[in-house]
């Protein structure tokens, strides 16, 4: 049998070997060991004697990172990090395959999240390509060769970002023209290998995308998983305000998981609900029944009182067929929407 067919099988739920997979999994998964490896990497760090350094990687191309470098100064300024900006290219075709599909959301994406978080988003249109290498080539200078403190620099790349996404060259125009005479010289000859480093830490660092943070072993992406960053720089201490305010606000209502009627209200008063909780290990009071069942029963129950899209986000390989509680109890969410649910899509 092929080695491609024997991982196949394992991981396949219709193998004797779905348990020790299952522990695995679980294994792998567990928040136990997620905060362990956090730890680890603490103590590393400590023994190394490393500085606590944020990697930021920008892609002038990337709308959401026109929407990230916004805040870079005000993370500057709240943390007691150093904050190493790099730049980054274009995603691999392999992870975008329908790019011009890819890049049509991405633009509007950023433009709602731009109006939610308060920041500017120009036009939803993507910066012509001569325009973006005259941007690299006027960034490649300022980064290795002039002497320019980072807040600047910060608002530098703003300023540029700005430009590109209004598809004006006035702006570039203007700061290759602030150059005296023997920088002019510089300008005009050096090699633009301001992507060199970002793309390998990028690649290093296991990911992607633009307008994502790296910091000792994770990874988060843009604004929307930035106050997971910083909650984690404030447990170690490194923030320089006693504030508990997030840099970007993010409009959240919490509720009671054993009061599960509460979410009625919050249904009934949006556009569409996409529930997005999932459970790969059980805690106390906190069941995959509770999880994927009977919390997934409520979302649907109201979502299709009030006539509200609904996206239900399950599980590959969910059955009644297994010894899985986990598999099992998304099966029993999915078989309630599917059969009392009108407008829904399950992924």
């Amino acid at each position: 049998m092929k080695i491609i067919n024997k991982i196949s099988n394992f991981f396949s739920k219709k193998t004797i070997s779905s348990s020790i997979r299952n522990k695995l999994m679980m294994d792998w998964s567990s928040e136990k060991k997620f905060f362990e490896n956090r730890t680890k990497r603490e103590k590393l760090r400590l023994s190394e004697k490393r500085p606590h350094i944020v990697y930021y990687f920008h892609s002038l191309t990337d709308p959401y990172s026109h929407l990230t470098c916004q805040i870079l100064e005000n993370f500057v300024n709240k943390y007691d990090v150093e904050l190493k900006i790099l730049f980054v290219s274009d995603p691999n075709k392999v992870f975008t395959p329908e790019r011009k599909m890819f890049e049509d959301y991405c633009l509007n994406d950023a433009l709602d999240l731009a109006k939610y978080h308060g920041l500017k988003f120009e036009k939803t249109n993507q910066p012509e390509e001569n325009k973006i290498f005259i941007a690299y080539k006027i960034l490649n200078f300022y980064y290795f060769q002039k002497n320019i403190s980072q807040i600047n620099f910060i608002k530098l790349l703003i300023k540029i970002s700005s430009s590109l996404r209004l598809n004006e060259t006035d702006t570039l125009n203007e700061i290759i023209s602030s150059l005296d005479k023997n920088e002019k010289n510089i300008f005009d000859v050096q090699e633009n290998s301001l992507l060199s480093e970002g793309n390998k830490k990028l690649s290093d660092s296991g990911y992607y995308f633009g307008s994502s943070f790296h910091y000792e072993g994770e990874n988060y992406w843009g604004i929307d998983r930035l106050n997971h960053l910083e909650d984690r720089l404030s447990e170690l201490n490194l923030s320089k305000e006693n504030s508990q305010s997030y840099i970007v606000n993010y409009q959240q209502d919490n509720f009671d998981l054993q009061n599960l009627d509460a979410i009625e209200k919050l249904i009934e008063n949006c556009d569409f609900v996409v529930n997005l909780v999932g459970l790969l290990y059980e805690k106390n009071n906190f069941s995959f029944e509770l999880a994927h069942f009977l919390l997934p029963k409520k979302i649907s129950t109201y979502a299709e009182k009030y006539r509200k899209p609904f996206v239900h986000i399950s599980s590959l390989g969910s059955t009644y067929q297994s010894n899985s509680n986990y598999l099992v109890s998304k099966k029993m969410g999915e078989e309630f929407i599917e059969n009392n649910n009108t407008n829904h899509i399950i992924v």
